[in-house]
């Protein structure tokens, strides 16, 4: 047999290996890619929009500067097109929280990309009753309702994964849990039992823990997202160094966080 009769020979049969008449099986379809995913940084200074404004399009604004520069990050973020997460101070009365709100607005840190309202920090960590969490709730919800800007805005808690205590979760629209030291575990062993708990029109908040001493990688975290229609946000802990916990921005998973942020934030219109 010539070399041209053996390469015919090899490639007949090359062609029919596929077996059940010959015809090869389609290929596995792609991953389903979430065009809609919002990344940013839980407790972020004002620095922390312009700093991470290549790749985060949530920014996650705190009380703890003062309100006037909150309210600076607050308008970096909304020049810079993100959307934000505004945390006031805790347990504020609907009075107060008002104040607060028409302080922030006479600052011009107010717009409809506000997305979400903060006001306490894992409530079932620190002790408080259902009743106490409902009615700090329905403060800042009669609050909200006075600006127009924060029509359909949300309330947001995060909750500890690991007490399967969730006080006034059903007063909260973005909820998340957080339990750093389970890594990539904690998305079934916690993140899943909340998201079973939630309504169809809660949504989940993954909270991966990438400053030291976790330094967790967020992959698994945009999988979950990517997979799960519930997930709203991915919300590093965090980019800043706080005391003596090194951020993400200072302690080598800067790259990590910026390269998934690039990638999702590409895909969102």
């Amino acid at each position: 047999m010539n070399d041209r009769a053996v390469a015919v020979l090899l490639l007949l049969l090359a062609c029919a290996c596929g077996g059940g008449g010959g015809s090869r099986p389609d290929p596995p379809a792609p991953p389903q890619v979430r065009t809609d995913l919002l990344l940013g940084y839980y407790f972020s200074r004002a620095d922390t929009a312009n700093e991470t404004k290549d790749h985060a399009n949530l920014f996650w604004s705190t009380y703890s500067e003062d309100e006037e520069v909150q309210a600076l990050g607050l308008k970096r973020a909304r020049a810079n097109g993100q959307r934000a997460v505004v945390m006031l101070p805790p347990w504020l009365p609907a009075e107060e929280a008002l104040l607060y709100l028409e302080r922030l607005k006479a600052r011009g840190a107010m717009w409809p990309g506000i997305a979400a309202l903060y006001f306490y920090d894992e409530p079932d960590v620190n002790g408080k009753t259902e009743a106490e969490v409902l009615a700090a709730s329905a403060a800042l919800r009669l609050a909200a309702s006075k600006f127009p800007e924060l029509a359909g805005v949300k309330l947001a808690v995060i909750y500890g994964c690991g007490t399967n205590s969730r006080p006034g979760i059903a007063s909260f629209d973005w909820i998340g849990c957080d339990q750093y030291e389970l890594g990539c575990a904690v998305l079934t062993n916690g993140v899943d039992r909340l998201a079973a708990a939630l309504r169809p029109d809660q949504r989940l908040m993954l909270i991966p823990g990438g400053a030291d001493p976790w330094r967790q990688d967020p992959a698994c975290f945009v999988a979950y997202a990517h997979a799960n229609p519930q997930v709203v946000a991915i919300v590093g802990f965090l980019w800043n160094t706080v005391g003596s916990m090194i951020g993400i921005r200072d302690n080598g998973m800067n790259e990590t966080y910026s390269a998934a942020g690039r990638k999702l934030k590409g895909a969102t219109p």
